[in-house]
């Protein structure tokens, strides 16, 4: 999508004097066209609880590619950030409910490959001299 959080809202939010960075932050990143906005971007908007009607579709779409992508602190922080959201989310947001249903499902299926594959083999590996 081409437009931003304040187009789409259409609502601008005017910086207070003695912001901190992230409420600095917050306001640039309302300005950015949804398509521009990098996993960080997301991970932060969400972990504000901002535009979470236009950002938590796009930040869904992203972990169902990578489940546990780092975005700026550790694998799986974006994910995180969306856990951290209140329940009553998922009942107003069906389609939002079921990408996580979708998320957990992928992740499940990581868990096992790795449990029942990976690790047998990487077990042969220790450390040496």
């Amino acid at each position: 999508m081409d437009k931003s959080l304040e187009q789409i809202e259409n609502s601008i939010w005017p910086e207070q004097a003695g912001s901190t960075s992230l409420m600095t932050r917050c306001l640039q990143l309302r300005k950015i066209p949804l398509s521009e906005l990098t996993p960080s971007d997301l991970r932060l908007l969400i972990s504000q609880k901002i535009g979470l009607a236009h950002i938590l579709p796009i930040a869904l779409a992203t972990l169902q590619m990578d489940p546990l992508i780092e975005t700026d602190y550790y694998r799986g922080d974006l994910l995180s950030a969306i856990l951290g959201l209140p329940d009553d989310i998922w009942d107003e947001d069906p389609d939002s409910n079921n990408m996580m249903v979708e998320v957990k499902d992928e992740l499940a299926i990581m868990l096992e490959t790795v449990k029942d594959e990976i690790m047998p083999k990487l077990s042969t590996f220790e450390y040496k001299g």
